[in-house]
């Protein structure tokens, strides 16, 4: 007759085998259920945080297309290059336009820096294109502020000190929505421009709500695109070229 005999008992590294195979089941379940999740579009998107000023009107990577173009009204206002420049005086041109004001921290330099690049892409055709701010800021953006601040991106750009006048009248051609705070000295919030200093060196003191959008004009000063803040740049390109093929037709 035979003794049964016990099963050996699991030693250390038998125990160290089993926990790694369940570890590696685990890993693999885990990647298979994160993939059926990317393929199915259930996957949580990651968030990407957006520039501090505001308000972010017309945030996005769209373009607004007009064709025919759109008529505008008429304007002439204190130049950075000297005197006034008038719409009119830009016939024959492409116009890049965006409201901002040289106090600024985010929206207004990465628009002109991306009007920059655009006329860089253009190549033989920058010519043709004058990029413009107009400035929401007025009583501090006097035309040798904005000189000094619009020659940072481009020797060629044009800064234009706004009035309340003027661009309550130009304002609804572009949908334009531009706030300053009353008592001229709203500090701005959670320290948004520390470190920030104005064209002239001082400290900028408040922000201004400003819609984001910027906007380009055919030779003729009439609207054919707006264009969302965070459009890419190479789409801003290609709009200006599809302008100035129709300008010359």
């Amino acid at each position: 007759m035979t003794t049964p005999t016990s099963p050996p008992k699991p030693t250390s590294t038998d125990r160290r085998t089993l926990l790694l195979g369940l570890l590696l089941m685990g890993a693999i379940a885990f990647a298979l259920v994160a993939l059926l999740a990317l393929r199915s579009g259930t996957a949580g998107a990651v968030s990407t945080p957006r520039p501090t000023n505001t308000p972010n009107v017309g945030a996005g990577e769209t373009i607004t297309l007009i064709d025919p173009g759109r008529e505008v009204r008429a304007f002439r206002l204190p130049s950075s290059a000297g005197g006034e420049l008038a719409l009119e005086d830009l016939r024959g041109k492409a116009v890049l336009l965006y409201f901002g004001y040289t106090h600024c921290p985010d929206f207004c330099p990465t628009t002109l820096a991306q009007f920059a690049a655009v006329r860089e892409r253009l190549g033989d055709q920058a010519p043709q294109v004058q990029a413009l701010l107009i400035s929401v800021d007025p009583a501090r953006d006097t035309p040798e502020v904005l000189a000094e601040y619009v020659s940072r991106f481009d020797p060629s750009f044009i800064g234009l000190q706004g009035s309340a006048e003027v661009l309550a009248s130009i304002g609804p051609d572009y949908g334009l929505n531009a706030s300053v705070p009353e008592d001229g000295a709203t500090p701005a919030p959670d320290g948004a421009h520390a470190g920030h200093s104005s064209a002239a060196g001082e400290d900028s003191g408040y922000l201004v709500d400003h819609t984001v959008s910027s906007y380009l004009l055919d030779a003729e000063g009439r609207l054919r695109a707006i264009f969302s803040y965070g459009t890419p740049t190479d789409e801003i390109v290609q709009a200006v070229r599809v302008v100035l093929g129709g300008a010359g037709g």
